[in-house]
């Protein structure tokens, strides 16, 4: 038996919609009917930016190359697609015939500033060095040839997801919940993360991890959409992050006409031993619904050697 598809329309009803069947058998044979809701992998992409550079080479020592970058993403499109072909069980959209118009959303990779780049500066000791004992093998073998370098990188936060009603429309690609006029989004009481009070499943008076007031968002009227068209907040952001990596290194020659080469290295991640708040529970049936629930980041460090000959 042949099988067509047939562009139905569609209007809201309470408690789901109301689609229109064709009256011509012609177009349609009496049901039953299966609906699929098709969106094209069509999608758009757009970048505005505005790049500040500072560059030096071998300046009293020092090369660096460090930028400043302030951008704005927007479009409809993921890192495999459109939002709704390719993360359609990961990123919600309320509306799929309404993403092709959606084109100045934000993007989830959308940071607004970011700071990145490195520093290296040759150490004044040693051989032809500034500060010399001018006895070649202190010099040559333990005062000279070292290079400090600090890797950095500083970013504010991405937008985050748009957050879902508790309840959703069998069938639907999802409902946003609605943001309610007149509260005060921000919790005003946010001081970090407490592993104790989230353990113990968030029982009792919380000790400061909300980042937002959870009252600012409920379950839309039943038969309604929320107003929010997005499938990423403007409004609310991840945390940001921050990062410096430090790097001490010594190369030096020795023996017959130099022909051995010794490295020395120590590396350190995270040098300043930052720790970065996880992104909040957007879940608004958890009870740590607002609430950062996790952190991250910690110093490292590793030392290496190498012989060349």
């Amino acid at each position: 038996m042949g099988q067509r598809f047939v562009p139905l329309s569609f209007t809201q009803a309470v408690g789901g919609l109301s689609i229109a069947i064709p009256s011509s058998r012609t177009v349609a044979t009496p049901g039953p009917y299966m609906v699929f809701l098709v969106n094209a992998d069509l999608s758009v992409s757009n970048y505005e930016a505005m790049v500040a550079e500072v560059k030096t080479n071998n300046l009293r020592g020092v090369t660096m190359d460090v930028n400043y970058t302030l951008s704005r993403s927007t479009g409809s499109a993921s890192p495999n697609g459109a939002f709704a072909d390719s993360q359609s069980g990961t990123i919600h959209t309320q509306d799929p015939y309404l993403l092709p118009r959606l084109t100045d959303q934000l993007t989830p990779w959308d940071y607004t500033h970011q700071l990145k780049g490195y520093v290296l500066y040759d150490l004044p000791f040693g051989s032809q060095q500034r500060w010399k004992t001018n006895r070649e093998w202190l010099d040559n073998y333990v005062l000279g040839g070292w290079k400090i370098g600090m890797q950095l990188s500083y970013r504010t936060g991405a937008p985050l997801n748009t957050i879902m009603a508790p309840v959703q429309y069998p069938g639907w690609s999802g409902v946003f919940a609605q943001r309610n006029p007149n509260v005060n989004l921000s919790s005003g009481t946010f001081k970090g993360y407490n592993p104790g009070w989230v353990q113990g499943g968030g029982v009792g008076s919380d000790p400061g991890s909300l980042v937002f007031n959870p009252n600012a968002f409920s379950q839309p009227a039943p038969g309604s959409f929320s107003t929010e068209k997005y499938s990423y907040l403007g409004y609310l952001r991840d945390f940001g992050n921050s990062d410096e990596d430090l790097n001490i290194a010594k190369h030096f020659r020795f023996g017959s006409s130099e022909r051995y080469l010794l490295s020395l290295r120590a590396q350190f991640f995270d040098v300043f031993n930052r720790h970065h708040w996880g992104t909040p529970t957007l879940d608004m049936t958890s009870a740590f619904f607002g609430h950062v629930t996790s952190i991250s980041g910690y110093r490292y460090g590793q030392l290496s050697a190498r012989f060349d000959w």
